[in-house]
């Protein structure tokens, strides 16, 4: 028996919330391991831009998960 449309659409938005919430978790952890490197290609505060960009990452994700 096929799924309700409603069904399949509620389907395909979990999914596609847990895939954005994987590759915010996956690239919050490549940022971890390589916090700070190549820092001076950026010039100054390159490492705090970062951690901002990353801050914006995690209240992204924690809204997708609602």
């Amino acid at each position: 028996m096929l799924d309700s449309p409603s069904a399949m659409w509620h389907g395909w938005v979990q999914r596609s919330r847990e895939d954005a919430a994987k590759a915010v978790k996956d690239i919050k952890a490549d940022w971890d391991l390589h916090d700070g490197e190549g820092v001076e290609a950026f010039g100054g505060g390159a490492t705090e831009q970062l951690r901002e960009m990353r801050g914006e990452m995690d209240r992204s994700a924690t809204m997708s998960t609602y």
